[in-house]
């Protein structure tokens, strides 16, 4: 989380919270996407205490992103590149 908070400039806080601004909403997405395709943890897992469906969206909405956006592609690739080097 402190990857894409430092590359989103939104808050730890805030990424896990429950605003719904679009700035922490679409931080929240790249969050998520990253944790479920980086990780071997299940929905439920990455959701903590929201509903594993929210996550599911989140993945969803991301994917589209990274497959039409070249801009979302690079911000992806480079936060993936930056966590595999941890």
């Amino acid at each position: 989380m402190s990857a894409v908070s430092a590359a989103t400039g939104v808050s730890e806080e805030e990424i896990a919270g429950d605003r719904r601004f679009r700035r922490v909403v679409t931080a929240r997405h790249f969050f998520f996407y990253l944790a479920y395709t980086m990780t071997k943890h299940s929905l439920r897992e990455i959701a903590g205490t929201k509903h594993h469906t929210i996550v599911l969206h989140g993945v969803k909405k991301t994917k589209k992103m990274v497959a039409s956006d070249p801009d979302a592609t690079i911000f992806v690739r480079r936060l993936e590149t930056q966590l595999e080097a941890r």
